[in-house]
């Protein structure tokens, strides 16, 4: 078995100039991070994303919304895009679309993104300029799980940027997108342990199921393996199987009796009903 640890699978999903994307790429080039970078998404074929994304050998993939009727065919796309890669994470960074049920639910707790807040502040749209109206005395991001609410998933992690006097809407968002370069990688390290924990444990179930079904009975003798019956232990002069089907006849029996009598007393009131 190889020593390396697994890296999860993930793409990023942008819809434009990607700044988190390139930051998460970048944190990639560590040996030591717990995702590789395996797909770019974008669902604006002008991203400017796409182009650092290329020239860093990164698969591409364009899936433009305008194309689609509905959401859910939009989505239907998506999950087709996905599926060749064996996507384990989704990070969303700067996608400009709200996914519906059907797109998060085939992802579900494997699909984050970062917001300008923090939450549960100021969802939705022009963060830093509603918490300069509240008079805030901080801002900040957070890194968060995506749920179909917008903006109301579990964060994993979020950081404070503290707003001065002589911030601007536009001041803060520099200030907060530098701290959401850092803040983002972090963040799946976080999500990555979560997950590979996950993983492990349902492996280990899966494994030891299948090893039930391939073997339910097996036991080991001397370094070989051989498939025995079930054991029965003796009650007196009667074994486990006995009692097992003894059991079963009186619980057939019982039954058969329990309908029979609903049954006469239906007729019973049928007839009492027709002589009325």
């Amino acid at each position: 078995m190889s020593d390396t640890p697994h890296k999860l699978r993930t793409a990023i999903f942008i819809s434009g100039r990607g700044s988190n994307m390139k930051a998460i790429v970048e944190a990639a080039r560590s040996p030591d991070f717990p995702a590789s970078i395996d797909l770019i998404v974008s669902n604006n074929p002008d991203a400017e994303g796409l182009k650092f994304a290329k020239l860093n050998n990164i698969p591409t993939y364009v899936v433009p919304h305008g194309n689609y009727e509905t959401r859910e065919d939009f989505e239907t796309a998506l999950l087709g895009v996905l599926a060749p890669y064996e996507i384990e994470l989704i990070c969303l960074a700067g996608f400009m679309r709200l996914l519906t049920p059907l797109f998060i639910s085939a992802y579900a707790g494997r699909i984050i993104n970062i917001h300008p807040s923090l939450l549960p502040l100021y969802k939705g749209t022009n963060t830093h300029q509603r918490a300069l109206d509240a008079g805030e005395a901080y801002t900040g991001c957070s890194v968060h799980y995506v749920i179909p609410e917008m903006d109301a998933g579990d964060v994993i992690l979020q950081e404070k940027v503290v707003i001065e006097d002589n911030d601007t809407a536009d001041t803060l968002a520099t200030k907060t997108l530098a701290v959401e370069h850092k803040l983002y990688p972090a963040a799946i390290r976080i999500v990555a342990d979560h997950l590979s924990q996950y993983t492990h444990e349902e492996t280990s179930n899966a494994e030891t199921t299948a090893q039930l079904k391939k073997h339910p009975f097996e036991k080991s003798h001397g370094g070989s393996h051989m498939a025995n019956a079930p054991e029965t232990k003796s009650h007196g002069n009667i074994k486990d199987t006995e009692i097992v089907n003894s059991w079963m006849m009186w619980v057939r029996f019982t039954t058969v009796m329990k309908y029979s009598v609903i049954i006469i007393a239906a007729i019973l009131i049928l007839m009492a009903l027709v002589w009325l």
